[in-house]
This record gives structure tokens, sequence and C-alpha cells, in this order.
């Protein structure tokens, strides 16, 4: 329907025609050099796997990349999900799995490999037809081509139209390919859409979940609790990109939907472009629900070799068995990647019988419960019963980082709300009960965060002692009235740190250091990742600063924290373990 309709209205015609046009005239400049393309342009094949854990105790024979320790489940309320089937202690490896497919964020495309999502080095290979996607070996420039890319080559001019989320769906159509589509639709008697009716979707009958295109198709879609403007929106996207890609995807062979000698045979069946726009749009429902972030720690903020840690996008992917897990606030598992490779690691001990959740976005530490309801609510549909949703705990410390200012009376948070023109403070002691227009903390705030954009232009202009005296300005304010373990002060003592670093003063910036670690610690717990990195940057500075006893401490508890997380093999912990060994020889000539 939406189809016809977009070719019956004259401006979406005259589109969809242009389309069509480029694409076409892509796909001949293609099939003119496609013989140029040397599959191996006298270079050496990249080497899988390499770097990659292993999981922990055995590869389970029936959950496809998951561990033994894990089994599934499945009730009406909690839908599908994982538990533990054995003990599992921290830093176990759950689930490795590499995704049934990615796409890469557009604005990486010049700083990452376009098919692995490994950082680009000198020897970058370019497509030898389009020019513009790049990789960082052959073995992904063929894998590419064979999976997908002999395809959106052409298909350019559509894709720069599309959404991530859009375009994601189309490649995982390309890259199940028309066999395993057609089969698909085959068994279920030329139904695109007929759901799985085993007892556990995606599961064959023997419980084997493959994480095949049967277990894709079975993910959630939420058609039923997502926005109708988003459905209608849907099905438009769906239907353009059939009208415009099917043809030149799958030519025009594809145009009966009955066997064609009445058997049923599904070689002889053939798919109907509204077959594959209703696969589209049936993925395209499961995209808000079922996308992973595929992220990267990436080293920021250098300073003398010391370097702050952060998180970055870098793209999409459809990761089935890690789909099966359900979400907590305060997860039990960690989600982390090498290359396009998902790895899950459990951050405590889960005991036989316990499900395993992880985190869809919205954190415990880092939101309020309020905040974190309708967020999940917005885009999961749901409303999340973990144990930190159910807990007073939230209630008692969402204000505790956060714009938290110093009660004049008892010293204790004063929650700042705007009430008739006035900064209205009340402080959270229910002992005190102080209330008062804040509206000079407020605006003494206001000018220290003036001054901390400043210092940070100072420093980055490398005027590290005009940043120092305007840091030490801003600290001074933002002292007086806020919490010492708010996280405005804590930015303050990390931005000293650095700073006193570039000035080439380890000690005092490991004391800045301390400082922020610490309201890491409090903030996000002493067995959480953030505190780990802030582990590492703070052994460092103390490494550096030749404070060897107090280094060799923090060293042992980054490393195991950084192991649990990451492994024994991640590079901050290796760093950690090549310094150790460094200080320890140190002092065993000093004896």
């Amino acid at each position: 329907m939406a189809g016809s309709i977009l070719k019956q209205d004259p401006w979406f015609s005259d589109i969809i025609e242009k389309l069509k046009s480029d694409i076409k005239a892509k796909s001949e400049l293609k099939c003119e050099h496609v013989n140029e393309f040397d599959p191996f342009e006298n270079r050496s094949l990249r080497e899988d796997g390499i770097g990659l854990p292993t999981l922990a105790k055995d590869k389970h024979p029936k959950i496809s990349n998951g561990s033994v320790l894990i089994e599934m489940g499945c009730t009406k309320s909690q839908g599908r999900y994982l538990k533990a089937k054995e003990q599992i202690k921290a830093g176990d490896v759950l689930i490795l799995e590499k995704p049934y497919t990615a796409v890469l964020v557009p604005e990486n495309k010049n700083t990452h490999c376009s098919h692995c999502f490994e950082l680009l080095e000198e020897d970058v290979m370019s497509c030898t037809v389009c020019k513009k996607v790049k990789y960082c070996s052959v073995s992904c420039k063929l894998d590419a081509w064979k999976c997908y890319h002999k395809h959106e080559c052409s298909l350019e001019p559509l894709l720069e139209m599309l959404e991530l989320s859009s375009h994601l769906a189309l490649r995982l159509l390309l890259v199940s390919g028309l066999k395993t589509l057609r089969d698909f639709v085959h068994s279920r008697g030329g139904c695109a859409d007929l759901l799985c009716s085993d007892e556990i979707p995606g599961c064959t009958t023997d419980g084997l979940y493959s994480g095949d295109y049967s277990c894709v198709h079975n993910l959630v879609t939420n058609t039923d609790l997502q926005p109708t403007a988003a459905l209608v929106s849907f099905a438009l996207d769906a239907a353009c990109i059939t009208e415009i890609a099917f043809g030149h995807v799958y030519g025009d062979h594809s145009s009966q939907s009955e066997s064609r000698n009445g058997t049923n045979d599904s070689s002889n069946f053939a798919l109907t472009k509204e077959n594959l726009g209703c696969l589209l749009l049936h993925h395209m429902q499961q995209m808000p629900c079922n996308i992973h972030a595929v992220t990267a720690i990436v080293s920021v903020n250098e300073q003398a070799g010391v370097w702050s840690k952060e998180q970055r996008r870098i793209a999409a992917g459809i990761y089935p068995t890690a789909s099966l897990m359900n979400h907590a606030c305060d997860p039990d598992v960690i989600v982390s990647f090498i290359g396009r490779t998902l790895v899950v690691r459990a951050t405590h001990n889960i005991q036989p019988g316990e499900e395993i959740a992880h985190c869809y976005g919205p954190s415990a530490s880092r939101m309020s419960r309020e905040v974190r309801q309708s967020l999940l609510q917005k885009q999961y549909f749901f409303i999340c019963n973990c144990s930190a949703c159910k807990s007073d705990k939230d209630l008692e410390e969402q204000y505790i980082f956060d714009a938290s200012y110093i009660c004049p009376k008892c010293s204790s948070v004063v929650k700042v709300s705007r009430e008739n023109d006035k900064n209205m403070g009340k402080c959270q002691n229910a002992k005190c009960g102080y209330v008062n227009d804040f509206s000079f903390e407020v605006d003494v705030v206001k000018n220290a965060q003036k001054l901390f954009g400043l210092a940070v232009a100072s420093l980055e202009q490398g005027q590290g002692v005009k940043c120092l005296e305007t840091l030490k300005e801003c600290f001074k304010k933002r002292q007086n009235v806020l919490q010492r373990y708010d996280k405005d002060v804590a930015e303050t003592h990390d931005a000293l740190a650095r700073c006193n670093a570039s000035l080439g003063d380890f000690r005092q910036a490991a004391f800045h250091c301390e400082q922020s670690t610490e309201s890491v610690r409090r903030r996000f717990g002493s067995e959480s990742v953030e505190y780990a990195h802030e582990l590492h940057k703070l052994a460092q500075l103390l490494f550096n600063g030749k404070l060897t006893n107090k280094a060799l401490t923090v060293i042992e508890s980054g490393i195991r924290l950084l192991t649990i997380h990451y492994g024994a093999k991640y590079a901050d912990v290796e760093e950690l373990q090549n310094m150790r060994k460094t200080l320890r020889n140190f002092m065993k000539g000093k004896t």
C-alpha cells in the first residue's frame, strides 16, 4: 500500500526514478571497474581472532557464542532471558559473539575500518570501485565485498539518505542472502512476517539457538507498543527502500509468490518485492530495541604521558545471543568490544539460577530512578523492576553528586529547584529541613563554570601556569558551596591533576587525582569500570611521582579490576603489570 502511494505521487515518483537512475549509473561503472579488483594485491591477509579471550569453562552446546555456565529461560513476564546454570565468578567470559551484521557510524568512516571497525593505520585500502569505503586489510575488503558491499557500492545515493538503523536493517537482508531469505519465507508458507511458534522463539525443536537468521527474525519488534508515527515512518522507509533497491539487488526474477512447479521445494520458490518489503519493515521495527552500540575505550586529554579514558560509539550491530539478556539498572555483566566482537564478562559472582542482566543504557550510577524509568519506557516499552529501581537508596543518593549544595546549618545535601523566580534550596536531611533562597550559591557555581571553561582552554593552548591559577580560583568557589564529592568538585580535581602533570608536578597531580578517584568510587562503586579507569590514571601519576609504595597498592587494585572487566590481555592491564615489575626491581635495588 505504502509503495503504491509513493509511486502514484509525482514528486515521490520523480525522486525514486532519479535514485534508480543514479544507482544504475554507478552499477554500470562498477561493472567497468570490477575486473580491476585484485583480491590479493600482494598484501598479507589479517588474522581474525587475535587477542580474543576464551569462553569460561567451555562453549555451550546449544546457545551460540555462549558459555556452558549460562542457560536460557522464557516466561510470559520476562520473555527470553539468560541465567546462571553453574556458579559464575567475577571476570568469567559468558558470551563471545561476532555481529550478525553491523554498520560503521558515518563520522568514523575516515578513522576506522568499515568492516572490522579497527582503527585505520597508514596502510589504508579503499574500495576499488567507489573509492569511498576504507578498510584495514585485504581480508576485510574481500569479506565486505562478498557479504554486502557488492550491492551497497552502487546503492550509495540511497544509503546517504538513510538513518543508521535503516541502513542496518537493509544490510541485515543483504548479508542473509537471497537463499536464506527465500527458505525462511517458504518455510512459513510465503508469509514474511509470521512469527515462530516454537516454545522458545528462535530455538529449534531440540532447543538449539544457533544465532542464524531465524534467531534474528525472532528478536522483539514491540509493534503493538510503538508509537503510530514511528510505525508509519518505518512503513514509508521500507516501501521507498524496497522500490529503489529490490531490482538492483535481486533482479526481476523474483516476481512470483508460488512455486514454479507446484512442489514444496524452496529452490523453486521465488520472493516477491512485497516479501522483501515485509521483511525489511519487520527488521526496522526491531532496531530501536535490539541495536547494540559497538564502542571503544579511547585515550583523551593526554598530559605528560597520563591519559584519561572515554567510551566512544564506533558502530551499531545486531548480536542475537547478547540480545537475550534483559536489562537491569545495576547490571551483573559488562559488555565490551574487541573490534566488532562483543565480549560479555561477569562483574561479580552469580549463583546458579540467578538471572544475568546487563544495562541497556540507563544506569543507576548515572541517572535517577525517575529519569531511568522514563528513558526505558520511551525506547524499550517496559517499566523496570530491577533491584536498583526497588531500592530506597536511589532516592536517598540521587542528589549527592549532581548540583549538591552544602546546607549552612547541618552540612548535609541541599537540593535546589526553581520556584517563583527564586532558586529555593531544601536540605535533604529530614532532621534539619533547612529552606532558603540559594540564588547566591547558584551564581557562584555559574561563575565557577565559566572559570573552568577558561582554564581548560588555557591548558589546551599549552598555558599551564595560567590554567593552574584559574583552576585554583574555580576550585575555591566550588568548594565553598558544593559537597565534597559533587561531580563539579571532582571535575576540578581531575583538571588540576592534568594541569599539574603538564607542569611536571606529578606528586601534586597525584594528590588531586586521588580526590577525583574517591569521588568516582563513591558514585559508581568500588567494583565499577569507571573506578578501574581512574585507578589506572592514578597509578600513572604515582609512578611518575616516584611514590613507590602507594603506587604499588593502587596498581594491584587496578590490575584486579581491569582484569575483571576486560581480561588479562587488556593493554592497560599489561601496562600496569610492567609498572609493577619496574617498581619492584627498583625497590630490590635499594635494598
